[in-house]
């Protein structure tokens, strides 16, 4: 599948972070991806920009922009902004955006104020190209402005706009929503909107223009990696803040930008009787009046992910007091890095901060409401620690990357789907990058007539490993029954430097397995240990001590009568790490029942050692006790989309019991209907 991206800009701007980071994500899972913009910072060869590149394209760009100028003329605010708060639907490039434009399937526009207009572009797309359209502000929904504040008028006509200073009902606002809602009539093809936080989505269901269009609450991803606590103590020293002050942040690209609240936090400090060993931090452009009884230091704009990390690990808490924003990248870096975050309960930091899981909300909208959220959230050191703890985890369950590709990569492949006019969740091919089909090729290709990996276990075994991935999880592998090494080498090709692989068979074929992962790929042999020994004898000598406590996934496919397959359960429980995964082959096979039989009677024996968290494609997948809920929840959010878009496998999750019962999932083949069952009810949606 060909996805096609659209924003002003690259990297420049809320918007365009948000937008690349999509980007980003889409590539990590092996989406084919193009970014197109009208600036462009970022050297990626995915990343087109929209602009003249001869003298004829100038001179139909220049009149074109010299004619949306003129419509602007007549309203004299627009000139008071160095970033005007209000555009139109017209863009200069809209010619040369169609000759740049390469064959899609999908076409996700983003913010892209100057980049497309709306007339032109609406009418030229295809029906069987669906449009996704995410929202990072307003605009798109308004008759020009970015956000509406407490204006109405985008429910209707607008006119009368606020923004332009307007007393008449058909400015330039109203003559915009008009084309705007020409245009979108003009357009036959399935059109979906995406909503980084449920208020904007809120918002898109009010306007005149989208109340009647689908809208999906998709959250923003970020680099869980780069964003991560960090030690600040450094930049606290250069800073002359001591290492036991409660710092507070608070950072805008401009402070001075009213939209973004610094006047509503200082009024706050300002009637606060805070004490001393607290300091205010400033982090963007401009110079702004200073708290009155809060030292206060500005540090400038800081244009690197890795230094605005420091400082998000540095403070105790980000203050956010914007009166109206969507999704804050800077409340979401913050939460990355385990810094809790206060603000007004507005826009998308309800969804940020939750009910004061996450941060502190102020109980209404005014300065003093802020003031007692503030006062409350510093009376606790330990409360805040904690709260910045729940961030993190919030973070690396909810907006990883990964995590918001594969939510925009399931939207995407259901409207490829539905454009087509394949039935609901129909497969479709190519979705997959050329690494990751090639290493899947190269698993599934060692696999022999018996003992080998279907297309769906690979699929599982791939999604858990990037799942480790993206939680940090990291440790050996160890296998028992090797056989011809297909298992070793999916197992191989997804570890670390530094990590190592155990095989276990009594009848090892040392050399042959050994090409085997290499064929596959995987040419680090000195960290693979080969033992032609039967498994109760490894257990029986100690063979596997040095992996106690050390291995992410363990996979058993040795012997399958039922005291074989509990002794092998045995060896593994000890020698699981942290987040570690122990698969057990031939689960639920009539032809080996011994294994299902030993599974169920081990958890029955050992409740407080294992847990089964799913099943399926002919294998068990079982883990610590305290790490059930995280696998569980791992696999109801995000496994059925995964599958279908990063390996074309279509299948139905089911959990048929209720939560006192019974706790593991189940997967199964999908042919058609809905990806997910709950006690006999099937479900778009995947279970609570």
């Amino acid at each position: 599948m060909r996805v096609a991206l659209l924003n002003t800009f690259d990297t420049h701007g809320g918007a365009a972070r948000a937008a690349y980071r999509l980007f980003q994500g889409l590539g990590r899972i092996g989406i084919s991806r193009t970014l197109y913009v009208a600036r462009r910072d970022d050297a990626h060869g995915d990343v087109i920009a929209v602009r003249p590149e001869s003298s004829e394209e100038m001179e139909d760009w220049k009149g074109r922009e010299a004619a949306i100028r003129a419509e602007e003329g007549p309203y004299p605010a627009l000139k008071r902004h160095a970033f005007a708060p209000f555009h139109s639907d017209r863009a200069a490039r809209s010619e040369l955006l169609e000759r740049r434009l390469m064959p899609a399937d999908v076409i996700n526009l983003h913010w892209t104020r100057g980049l497309v207009d709306w007339s032109h572009f609406l009418a030229a797309r295809p029906a069987d190209v669906p449009l996704v359209w995410t929202l990072h502000d307003q605009h798109i929904l308004t008759g020009g402005c970015h956000y509406t504040g407490d204006c109405t008028g985008f429910t209707d006509r607008c006119g009368r706009c606020p923004v332009l200073e307007s007393q008449d009902a058909d400015d330039l606002s109203a003559r915009v929503l008009a084309r705007k809602r020409a245009a979108l009539a003009a357009f036959k093809g399935p059109m979906h909107l995406v909503a980084p936080s449920r208020w904007m989505a809120g918002q898109a269901q009010r306007s005149a223009l989208f109340r009647d269009r689908p809208v999906h609450v998709i959250p923003y991803g970020l680099d869980s990696h780069r964003f991560r606590q960090r030690d600040a103590g450094a930049l606290r020293d250069r800073l002359g803040i001591r290492r036991d002050t409660t710092v507070l942040m608070f950072v805008a690209h401009a402070l001075t930008d009213p939209r973004k609240g610094y006047d509503m936090l200082r009024a706050a400090l300002d009637g606060m009787a805070l004490s001393d060993d607290c300091v205010l931090v400033l982090v963007g452009h401009g110079r702004v009046q200073h708290p009155v009884r809060v030292p206060t230091i500005e540090v400038g704009a800081v244009t690197s992910d890795d230094d605005m990390a420091l400082y998000y690990s540095m403070a105790d808490l980000l203050v956010v007091p914007s009166g109206q924003d969507n999704y804050p990248n800077i409340a979401l870096e913050a939460l990355a890095c385990g810094t809790p975050v206060a603000g007004f309960p507005i826009g998308g930091l309800v969804d940020l901060v939750g009910r004061d899981e996450r941060g502190i909300l102020a109980a209404g909208l005014a300065a003093g409401d802020l003031s007692r959220a503030l006062a409350e959230a510093l009376s606790d050191r330990s409360r805040l620690a904690a709260l910045g703890h729940a961030a993190r985890d919030f973070v690396e369950r909810e907006c990883t990357l990964e995590r918001q590709a594969e939510r925009y990569a399931a939207l995407y492949t259901d409207l490829h789907a539905r454009a087509r006019g394949l039935p609901a969740g129909a497969r479709t091919t190519g979705s997959a990058g050329g690494v990751m089909s090639a290493r899947r090729d190269a698993i599934l290709g060692l696999t022999p007539a018996h003992g080998g990996m279907s297309a769906t276990s690979y699929g599982v075994w791939d999604f858990l490993f990037r799942t480790q991935a993206e939680k940090g999880i990291g440790g050996d592998g160890l296998e028992i029954g090797v056989f011809r090494g297909t298992g070793a080498a999916a197992i191989c090709l997804n570890l670390r430097a530094g990590e190592r692989f155990c095989g276990i068979d009594r009848h090892l074929d040392r050399a042959g397995v050994l090409a085997n992962i290499a064929a596959a790929g995987c040419d680090e042999t000195a960290r693979i240990e080969l033992l032609a020994a039967c498994s109760r004898q490894v257990r029986r000598k100690g063979l596997a001590d040095s992996y106690r406590g050390a291995c992410r996934f363990l996979h058993i496919d040795g012997e399958h009568s039922y005291d074989a397959v509990r002794s092998d359960l045995d060896l593994c429980i000890p020698l699981m790490a942290d987040g570690g995964v122990i698969s057990v082959d031939d689960f639920f096979n009539p032809d080996s029942v011994c294994v299902t039989h030993a599974v169920f009677d081990h958890i029955r024996d050992r409740p407080h050692d294992l847990r089964l968290f799913l099943c399926g494609g002919g294998k068990a997948y079982l883990c610590a006790p305290r790490d059930l809920g995280g696998w569980r929840a791992a696999c109801l959010d995000r496994l059925v989309p995964f599958l279908e878009t990063v390996h074309g496998t279509a299948v139905r999750l089911s959990r048929n019991s209720h939560a006192w019962e019974l706790d593991y999932l189940g997967l199964a083949p999908r042919d058609g209907g809905t990806p997910y069952l709950e006690i006999g009810r099937y479900r778009d949606t995947p279970p609570v």
